[in-house]
This record gives structure tokens, C-alpha cells and sequence, in this order.
């Protein structure tokens, strides 16, 4: 239960490479993709639902154009973040 509560929980990523609106530009065409901010010149913020239909087409839009990831860091993995996720599950259910 817990493993599909987070599975339908956003995950917030942030990307620095130095080809940030050519990978906006496509990365938007994934159905995985929620959002995607522009933070500077070279920084992506992203919010993705499901890990496995994100992280595969990213491997190939970043294979397929040559771009190069400077960074990539999932900004709300800590454990205090799923928490504060999972008790407002608990408390707003859907």
C-alpha cells in the first residue's frame, strides 16, 4: 500500500546541463513529465509521476541528442519528505 501511495506521489527533479531549453523542449513530450521550469540558463526544475516511464525516455532523449547532464538530484527523496507525503495521504485520501 505504502509502495503504491508513492508511486502516485510527484517527484521533483533538477537538472543542470548546458542545453536546458533544448531538453525542456523535449522532454515535454513525455506523458511523464507534470511541469518543467526554466530556473537558469542551465537548470531544469521537473515534476514526474512514475519513475520507470521518466528515467527510460530521458536515457534516450539525452542519448539521441547528445546532450550532456551536468547533474541530475531528485530534490524530495528524504525520508522526512515521503513522510510528510504519506501522512497527508493518510489524511486526505482520494
Amino acid at each position: 500500500e505504502i509502495r503504491r501511495m508513492l508511486d502516485d506521489h510527484p517527484m521533483r527533479l533538477r537538472i543542470t546541463t548546458p542545453r536546458a531549453r533544448q531538453l525542456a523542449t523535449r522532454l515535454l513530450a513525455l506523458d511523464a513529465v507534470q511541469a518543467i521550469e526554466l530556473s537558469q540558463s542551465d537548470e531544469l526544475l521537473l515534476q514526474v509521476r512514475g519513475t520507470q516511464e521518466f528515467f527510460g525516455p530521458l536515457a534516450d532523449v539525452v542519448t539521441q541528442e547528445g546532450i550532456d547532464i551536468e547533474r541530475l538530484r531528485v530534490i524530495d527523496a528524504s525520508t522526512e519528505a515521503v513522510f510528510d507525503y504519506l501522512m497527508e495521504s493518510v489524511k486526505h485520501p482520494r
